[in-house]
């Protein structure tokens, strides 16, 4: 088994400071996730003797491929007192060559095999406080 695959994996990052402790951030970026080996060796493992549709065996796949995904990140923030921080942000990714998991008989037996599954599209709004609280005079950050 031999092979190799590569990706880049830029970013850009902007942040614009606002007045009464405010700022705006925006990030794109290109990401890269490699394959984990155990999925890559195309050897079968059984789990155990139960062999069925929701208990199958597992094979890797050596030409799977790396998910890589652009995404676009937005997100405001306003400084409270010394140590707190509210935040919203928005992010939107596309990801190529997904990875999921492909069923099929084999014989008698259940395989369960990773495969490149196509595109998917992921979005999302995150809420986020923080601030550090005191408690019988010992610091604890709270989020």
């Amino acid at each position: 088994m031999s092979g190799s695959s590569g990706a880049a994996s830029p970013i850009l990052q902007l942040l614009w400071k606002l007045p009464e402790k405010r700022q705006l951030r925006l990030a794109l970026a290109r990401t890269y996730k490699a394959p984990l080996t155990r999925d890559l060796v195309p050897r079968r493992y059984t789990i155990n003797n139960n062999n069925s549709a929701v208990n199958p065996d597992v094979e890797g796949n050596p030409a799977l491929r790396p998910e890589v995904s652009w995404g676009l990140d937005l997100a405001w923030e306003r400084y409270v007192g010394k140590d707190g921080v509210a935040s919203v942000s928005a992010y939107a990714r596309r990801v190529e060559d997904v990875t999921t998991q492909l069923l099929y008989r084999d014989g008698a037996s259940w395989v369960s095999r990773p495969v490149n599954g196509g595109r998917a599209r992921v979005a999302g709004i995150e809420f986020d406080i923080k601030s550090q609280a005191v408690l019988a005079g010992v610091p604890l950050n709270c989020a």
